[in-house]
């Protein structure tokens, strides 16, 4: 047998010589994909040379009326944006990277514009306009011929960098120059002089930088006074802000050798709360460099001697020496200091980080102002303010799950509250409109709360409904002899133990305390089969502090546990922290969680353990110290029960692979003897067919 050559394909070459040219070809005739195209926008700057302190600047720019999210949960949708506008150094990176963005210290003068259309504010003074994407506003500007600096802008914090594969696509810079130095006066002889005789040319230096000392003091001690706990406000006397730091000038001379020295400023910060309970000033700050790599901030406590109240890690910071010769730290980390930490009360154990200018001395120029405080908490009407206007669906029973709707509010209104009547209780102050103006709510009916009541949205308008709410069913099973072990709130017991409220707490009826819980005894209700709990205790805890202004009493809890849903009702009555009165029965205090909870039955006794709990709307309204949602103490309930009640009944046991079973027994209707006596019939004639078979092949 014959095998034929293999082939080679010798005119390949030739083929691939043809194709180059004729590929190319293709690539002109076909069009590419669809290029990046080059974003609208921009910013033009006049003018940007010959400038001088306190020139006026017109800025222009031109930026898409809409930005749509290309990336991110909001793919797709339209950003609302808005316009920071700053006089900053010179990027060291290129701008449109992370490194080239512009922040903090190395900034000054910063507005805000909004990108919406007509008038923008920018933080306040001047005013701008927009139409069409294209904004213009004129802002002076003090400049600082010490420092290359220029414009810079890009979007506000408001728009998330989330949205966008290129977060930085809109930064822009333009750099600005300076008018040069005045010259000696010319004293017009200039042709009389000799040759050679001029004086050489004298350069004045620049005046030294100002300095100042930048500090937050402490971003969780700030929120918490000009929160609800604290309901305060935040006052300065000669210190100016900036963001969320406090400006403190220099005062006097910088006192330095070989690098290390002091540097003191001045000014006062004071934090006020809890009705002028808790009244405390920090003033006088005064920076100690101990070495190139640490140093020290002291400060005056209340109008005493300066302590060394933190410690700064200068070498985490960043360090400059301007053209003046003032000394710049920015984001240098403090550390408190035990003196510091008691400011505090022992709750923190860092501040916010330190920027400083060590300089001339500055100006102190600012009286006393009230910088933050406490929002005024919206106060439910003593009668319901409608009683039409709100829909419900659901279970309109004591304990049951409805959802209401109502409209007519304002697009996007905060703060709405959700009322219900007789006595006023709030289910919650937070409902937010939509941009229609509906507002939805969906909760819990309180517990015990049965007959005709009123259900109110109070807002801009108010809406009701008059509700006929059915008593929760009777529980079959009696509870007795229970007991509730709850330490209440521990942080609450510690601060009212504390120097601040100074206070005390004091137990009566049955309840007794054993460091760390309240005991409750005598407890009595009823349970299920299933489960289902809901036992009455009595006895009263009185928290009292700060000289009477706080006198709260917590009563009589009652823990109803109904499948998935659990709640810890109290009596509420005396005044709250804030001094306002309260008298509350039957409030949905906690809500219980039970998704990790067991209940372990021990003969007649079942116990539920460390079942973990949060504060509710209500009780966070009626107690008037915490926020709804705060964690409060975990509660175990332990009661005497009946038999097969108080835990699900048990699951019947299987059969063991292999192990017989039982035959099911044949129904009433059929005897078993009809059964066996129509099989043996079936089996005789069986018999009989085969017999007759054989014998006939046989013959």
């Amino acid at each position: 047998m014959s095998y034929a050559p293999v082939r080679t394909h010798a005119r390949a070459p030739w083929i691939a010589f043809l194709l180059v040219p004729l590929l190319a070809l293709v690539g002109l005739l076909v069009p590419a994909g669809p290029a990046t195209a080059e974003p609208d926008y921009g910013i033009t700057v006049t003018p940007t040379t010959g400038l001088t302190d306190g020139d006026t600047i017109e800025i222009t720019g031109t930026f898409p009326a809409t930005i749509t999210s290309n990336v991110g949960p909001n793919t797709g949708t339209d950003l609302v944006t808005g316009l920071y506008v700053m006089y900053c150094d010179t990027p060291t990176a290129p701008v449109g990277t992370p490194g080239g963005r512009l922040t903090g210290d190395a900034c000054d003068s910063t507005h805000q514009l909004s990108l919406a259309s007509g008038p923008g504010t920018m933080g306040g003074t001047p005013t701008g306009t927009v139409t069409d994407g294209t904004w213009t506003f004129t802002v002076p500007f003090t400049v600082d011929a010490t420092t290359e600096r220029g414009i810079f802008v890009r979007l506000y914090h408001g728009f998330n960098p989330g949205n966008l594969t290129n977060p930085y696509l809109y930064d822009q810079y333009v750099a600005l120059e300076y008018a040069p130095g005045t010259d000696d006066p010319d004293t017009g002889d200039d042709d009389t002089d000799e040759p050679g005789t001029d004086e050489p040319e004298v350069t004045t230096p620049p005046a030294k930088t100002a300095g100042s000392l930048s500090w937050g003091i402490s971003a969780p001690f700030r929120a918490y006074i000009t929160g609800p706990i604290a309901g305060g406000s935040i006052t300065t006397t000669g210190v100016t802000t900036s963001g969320s730091s406090f400006v403190f000038p220099q005062a006097g001379a910088a006192k330095l050798s070989d690098g290390t020295g002091t540097a003191s400023f001045s000014g006062t910060v004071r934090f006020t709360g809890h009705h002028g309970a808790l009244d405390q000033r920090l003033s006088d700050p005064q920076v100690r460099i101990d070495s190139a790599t640490s140093g020290t901030l002291l400060a005056r406590v209340n109008g005493g001697a300066r302590v060394a109240f933190a410690k700064l890690a200068l070498a985490s910071g960043t360090k400059r020496t301007d053209a003046s010769g003032a000394i710049r730290y920015t984001g240098v980390p403090a550390t408190l200091t035990a003196a510091g930490a008691d400011f505090f009360r022992g709750e923190y154990t860092t501040a916010d980080p330190v920027s400083f200018v060590i300089g001339a001395a500055g100006a102190t120029t600012a009286g006393t102002v009230v910088v933050a405080s406490a929002p005024a908490p919206r106060t439910p009407a003593a009668a319901p303010p409608a009683t039409t206007g709100i829909t419900t669906t659901g279970e309109l029973v004591e304990g049951g799950e409805i959802t209401a709707d109502a409209d007519g509010f304002e697009s996007g209104e905060t703060g709405i509250l959700a009322v219900i009547y007789s006595e006023p209780t709030v289910l919650s102050r937070e409902l937010t409109a939509d941009a229609a103006g509906h507002v939805r709510w969906t909760g819990a009916l309180p517990t015990g709360l049965t007959g005709s009541h009123t259900l109110t949205f109070q807002g801009s308008v108010d809406r009701g409904a008059v509700l006929d709410i059915a008593a929760a069913i009777t529980l079959p099973c009696t509870v007795s002899d229970a007991s509730l072990v709850w330490g209440f709130k521990e942080s609450f017991r510690a601060y009212i133990d504390g120097s601040i409220a100074n206070g005390e707490w004091t137990t009566d009826g049955s309840i007794s305390y054993d460091t760390p819980a309240f005991t409750w005894t005598g407890g009595a209700g009823g349970t299920d089969e299933d489960g289902a709990l809901d036992v009455q205790f009595s006895g009263s805890i009185r928290f009292t502090g700060h000289e009477g202004i706080l006198d709260t009493t917590v009563a009589n809890p009652r823990v109803v546990i109904d499948g998935d849903r659990a709640v810890l009702l109290l009596d509420v009555h005396g005044t709250t922290q804030a001094g306002e009165p309260v008298e509350q029965a039957a409030v949905e205090f906690g809500t219980l969680d039970l998704a990790g909870v067991t209940a372990t039955r021990d003969g007649d006794t079942v116990t539920w353990a460390d079942i973990p709990a949060v504060l509710t709307e209500d009780g966070a309204a009626a107690f008037g110290t915490y926020p709804a949602g705060d964690a409060l103490d975990p509660l175990t309930i332990t009661a005497t029960v009946g038999d097969g009640c108080g835990e699900a009944a048990p699951a019947e046991p299987s059969a063991e692979p292999g192990t017989d079973v039982e035959p099911e027994p044949a129904a009433a209707g059929w005897p078993l003897w009809a059964t066996v006596l129509i099989a043996l019939l079936a089996l005789a004639l069986v018999a009989a067919v085969t017999i007759v078979l054989v014998r006939r092949r046989r013959a």
